[in-house]
Formats: structure tokens, C-alpha cells, sequence
């Protein structure tokens, strides 16, 4: 059995523009006090978008080099990601699953493993959960600093998106990589596939297919209702 590696963020939830507001807004606050540089919302929210797929605090130093050579210190970083993920508490109530993406879910449910990848940080899953009621669909989230599974958390130090997620699968369900595929909407993902050498499907949820195609993913779906056929189709060996 295939065990699909999703993209959480943007992919499975239509969260990206209020996670990039909130990324925004306290990009913008803390370029204030740490840079005494102003710069709009939508200029920050538009690098977060960017840097999708990427692990906040590099998105928001990379976000910090655009506008200043000056170092960019941890108490920066720590600030920036401390409003973050406070705007985003408010900002969840909003949160939904896409609607492909749960009809897919339900269609599908005794085909694949659905496991989703993220850097979320593990301790605000649940609450995420809470809202969502992804885990209704999922068996395995593999998030910052931990993992989540049949309502457990276990927590591991250093544990993020990328090869450690995808070792973590092969090792959880005895299987070669062969077995995994990853499904996503943003660039880093795309490219973390690829580069463990796993099958990689973007979807239009963020980007368009004309940027989509320039992160080079072996296959492109419009949406989770075209990804159902596209499974069927796919080598047991990549």
C-alpha cells in the first residue's frame, strides 16, 4: 500500500493566506523594533509565500535579510515566530480543509496511508486538530520537534520537514522508499522529494501550473479529485 506524504499547509488546508497575513504582521511589527524599518503587510506575507514549504524561522531570516545586512539575532527570530503563531491562534478559527482534498480523503480511505508533513510545531497539533478535525482522515502527522499518531504525541528533538520525516515512514512501516509519495502545493516540499528521490505530485492550490512547472515535481494535478486517477496510474517503483 502507497503511503501518501502530504503537504499540510496550503495543500490539505486552505490556510496559506491567513498563515501569510499572520506572517506578515509580525514580520512587520518586529522590523520595526529590531531594524527600524517599515515595510507593508503584504510585502512580508508575499516572502513567506515565497518561501513556502520551508521551516518559519528560516522563512522569517530570510524575510529580515531582504530588508536589512545587519545580523539577524535569535531574539529576533524567537520574537517574530512568538506573534506568529499568537496571530495564527485567532487566525485558525478559520481554518478549513480543502473540500478535493476531504472528498479525497473519504474516497480513499482504505487505499493509501494518509500521512502529512509539516513544520507545525508538534505541541500546537492538536489544537489545529481541534479545529480541523484533520485527524479523522489522517494516520500519522509528522510535524516540528515531533510526531503525532493515534492521538499521541511523541516528541523528537531536532525532528523536521525533509529527509528525517521520510526515514521516520520508511523505518515506521518497514518499507523502501519506493513506497512514499509526495504530494504537495509548495516549492520546498517539491524539492525535498525529489531530492530523496520519491515520487513528487504538486497541486494547484498555491501556485499556478505554469510555477508549479518550474519546480520540476514528476507530475501535476489540478486539484485531489484529478490525483485519485493519477494514483492508479503510478509505477510500484520509481
Amino acid at each position: 500500500m502507497k503511503i501518501l506524504v502530504l503537504g499540510m499547509d496550503g495543500n490539505v488546508l486552505d490556510n496559506y493566506q491567513i498563515k501569510a497575513n499572520c506572517a506578515g504582521k509580525a514580520l512587520q511589527k518586529n522590523a520595526k523594533i529590531f531594524f527600524n524599518i517599515n515595510k507593508p503587510i503584504s510585502y512580508f506575507a508575499n516572502i513567506y509565500i515565497e518561501t513556502s514549504g520551508m521551516n518559519s524561522l528560516k522563512q522569517f531570516k530570510i524575510a529580515f535579510q531582504r530588508i536589512t545586512n545587519k545580523k539577524i539575532g535569535s531574539k529576533a527570530l524567537e520574537a517574530t515566530e512568538k506573534n506568529f503563531r499568537n496571530y495564527l491562534k485567532k487566525g485558525e478559527r478559520k481554518i478549513k480543509i480543502f473540500k478535493d482534498a476531504e472528498q479525497f480523503f473519504i474516497k480513499n480511505k482504505n487505499k493509501y496511508f494518509f500521512t502529512i508533513t509539516t513544520t507545525v510545531v508538534i505541541k500546537d497539533i492538536p489544537r489545529l486538530l481541534l479545529t480541523t478535525q484533520l485527524d479523522k482522515y489522517v494516520n500519522i502527522i509528522l510535524a516540528r520537534h515531533g510526531i503525532w499518531e493515534n492521538n499521541k504525541i511523541q516528541s523528537i528533538n531536532k525532528f523536521d520537514k525533509g529527509p528525517k520525516h521520510y526515514n521516520y515512514l520508511t523505518k515506521r512501516f518497514k518499507t523502501s522508499k519506493n513506497d512514499l509519495v509526495g504530494i504537495s502545493s509548495t516549492k520546498h516540499d517539491i524539492y525535498n522529494a525529489k531530492k530523496f528521490g520519491i515520487i513528487s505530485i504538486g497541486v494547484t492550490h498555491i501556485y499556478n501550473k505554469n510555477k508549479l512547472i518550474k519546480f520540476r515535481p514528476d507530475f501535476i494535478v489540478e486539484n485531489f479529485t484529478e490525483l485519485t486517477n493519477l494514483l492508479k496510474k503510478l509505477p510500484t517503483n520509481k
